[in-house]
């Protein structure tokens, strides 16, 4: 008889505003969490068996707004990073846009986002826009779980940077 051991995974993923001091007067507000605790039920076919290696969050675990900007002609970019707490290399985390939001003054966003891009801890363009948009959804994807990561809690922290362009 074989004994399995419970493995746990509890990511913590907090999102975080980086202000931009060349937004001119522009505002942007994020908000979010997502925590994901994995134990031996997530395991593909019970003891002996590796777990399941990716999990996706809510498809609007967070949101973000721009806010106080000169309307069509104030264009910005959404920049996204990551901080690591404890975090294990085997583990990826991605990040997508699941909506445009709404806007006001014909704000709008252009481009990209709504694939999943991996969050690294290198700053990269996440999406990009113009003018006010409110509640941009977002969703996050956790991938490369195995049994092989020892258990244990796992932390990142992921970061929007608002930049005008």
């Amino acid at each position: 008889m074989k004994k399995t051991s419970i493995f746990s995974i509890a990511l913590i993923l907090l999102l975080c505003v980086i202000p931009n001091n060349k937004t001119a007067g522009m505002t942007f507000e994020a908000t979010g969490s997502w925590s994901k605790t994995i134990t031996s039920a997530n395991l593909t076919g019970g003891a002996g068996s590796d777990l399941t290696s990716t999990y996706e969050s809510g498809s609007s675990q967070a949101t973000c707004s721009i806010d106080w900007t000169w309307g069509i002609v104030d264009s910005w970019r959404v920049d996204v990073h990551k901080v690591d707490g404890t975090w294990d290399a085997n583990l990826k985390l991605y990040i997508k846009r699941t909506s445009d939001g709404w806007n006001l003054l014909a704000g709008r966003i252009d481009c990209c986002g709504t694939s999943y891009q991996e969050v690294t801890s290198v700053s990269q363009a996440f999406f990009y826009g113009y003018g006010n948009v409110f509640d941009i959804a977002m969703q996050f994807q956790l991938a490369g779980i195995s049994v092989s990561i020892p258990a244990g809690t796992y932390s990142t922290t992921v970061y929007l940077t608002l930049v005008d362009t």
